[in-house]
């Protein structure tokens, strides 16, 4: 080596070098998900058993709704069910969800009678998340009711200090004067959870609507994101549906849930990015495929990328989701193989003119588990037609604000049908608002979206 004028060591270019390999140790934690305990606080008042929408019953609905949550569910995962009537108690201990549901579903255990004791439920369903058997810490409570609180009292006011005291979603079952705003409100606020309200699902696409919201709650419950949730009718012999969605950089795993009654004759595919076809084949023998069939659901659960063969097209860009029905024939060959789909098969076999001859309705969710998040508030100033609604939307990135702009605004339903667009105001870097002036008394519907690119540039 010589010497520079500054005194600093400099290679001599007639030295030999001897090259060194340095090993360099990385150590990361292989987190995909979180696991999760859930309990759900179930209403089987007498009032469960009146007709909701074409002929199925609020019971039903619920069960069905329950069904669709518990498929959802992660293996991993844990779930509890309290019910309440005029009494309650645990009808399901805290069990991992690959445990199932025992006779919860077919059973009486859920059948509607006396009257509406939501404290006593949340009681019990407090006890339920708080025990021994909750193991897991991201822990959420979900209440659903029909009615009001009854009796006087027990109620929410009455309950002991701490009694709710996990996340906590309220859910209710009817139109705004059947359920208790307040009490709903009472039972959500300062949790992290929030309250909502069904309103008329007597329509065609209310059949899914309590599904559809107990999916929604499950995915802010889990710290999952929405990408889209589209509805639409499906036409035997006619042309699939087909449903673009956006996945980033920071998306970890998606799911793409499709609400339908008949979720076994569904023709269900995924386009990546790249423009390969994932299908129902590919379920396990592709490593990060998941695709099931539970009643009235079906979907794929894919890690990202999903085709580790093609990591940069089966990841960030544009999917589709394309939906059709089957041949009636095929269906029929399917669920002959499996003995355990007799019902389904009876079901098909008693409706298959009616099938054949109307248009099927699903409902396409598509959620991530991702390191980019929408979180968004509604503060209402009251409850009669004059007052504010007040709403932000926080835009995060691994945990921090997200710096790049974006677009965010409301889809609006009023309590009348009529829609809106409802644009949002930034405030900060990641922090949006808005307000809504109500005119018309019943329930308004704000889906809050945002659009726009994350640090990676990826839309």
């Amino acid at each position: 080596h010589i010497v520079d004028e500054e005194g600093y060591y400099a290679a001599n270019p007639n030295d030999a070098f001897v090259v060194e390999n340095f090993h360099i140790e990385l150590v990361a934690n292989n987190i995909i998900t979180s696991d999760s305990s859930i309990v759900l606080v179930l209403d089987r008042s007498g009032s469960m058993a009146d007709v909701a929408n074409n002929g199925f019953t609020k019971s039903q609905l619920l069960k069905s709704a329950v069904g669709v949550v518990h498929e959802l569910m992660k293996d991993s995962d844990q779930i509890g069910i309290a019910r309440f009537d005029h009494e309650a108690d645990a009808l399901l201990p805290m069990t991992l969800k690959s445990a199932g549901l025992g006779t919860t579903l077919t059973g009486t255990g859920l059948d509607p009678r006396g009257s509406t004791n939501i404290a006593g439920g949340i009681l019990v369903g407090s006890g339920l998340i708080n025990g021994a058997g909750a193991t897991h810490p991201n822990k959420a409570m979900i209440v659903l009711t029909d009615g009001n609180d009854y009796p006087v009292p027990n109620t929410i006011a009455t309950l002991p200090p701490g009694t709710i005291n996990q996340t906590t979603f309220a859910l209710g079952f009817g139109l705004p004067g059947q359920v208790n705003d307040a009490t709903l409100d009472q039972i959500s606020i300062n949790t992290g959870g929030y309250r909502l309200i069904t309103g008329n699902m007597t329509n065609n696409d209310g059949r899914f609507m309590l599904a559809k919201f107990f999916i929604q709650i499950l995915k802010d419950a889990t710290l999952n994101q929405t990408v889209v949730d589209p509805e639409g009718q499906l036409l035997w012999n006619g042309k699939p549906q087909e449903i673009e969605f956006l996945i980033s950089d920071s998306d970890v795993s998606v799911d793409v849930v499709a609400l339908c009654p008949i979720p076994f004759a569904l023709d269900f595919q995924l386009i990546t990015p790249g423009g390969d076809v994932i299908t129902e084949a590919m379920s396990g023998v592709e490593p990060n495929v998941r695709y099931r069939v539970g009643s009235d659901v079906a979907y794929y659960r894919l890690m990202l990328p999903a085709l580790p063969s093609k990591p940069d097209s089966s990841h960030r860009g544009m999917w589709k989701a394309v939906l059709g029905l089957k041949r009636p024939d095929e269906i029929l060959k399917e669920l002959r193989q499996f003995r355990e789909q007799r019902m389904e098969l009876a079901e098909f076999i008693r409706r298959v003119s009616e099938f054949t001859q109307k248009p099927t309705p699903f409902n396409l969710t598509v959620h991530t588990y991702s390191n980019l998040r929408l979180e968004a508030t509604l503060v209402q100033d009251g409850f009669a037609p004059g007052d504010m609604v007040n709403l932000t939307a926080s835009l995060w990135e691994y945990q921090s604000p997200l710096k790049t702009d974006a677009s965010v605004w409301a889809d609006v339903v009023q309590p009348d049908g009529s829609r809106s667009v409802l644009n949002f105001t930034r405030t900060a870097a990641g922090s949006y608002a808005a307000m809504w002036p109500t005119t018309l008394p019943g329930i308004y519907r704000f889906g809050i979206r945002a659009e726009g690119r994350t640090s990676g540039n990826a839309r």
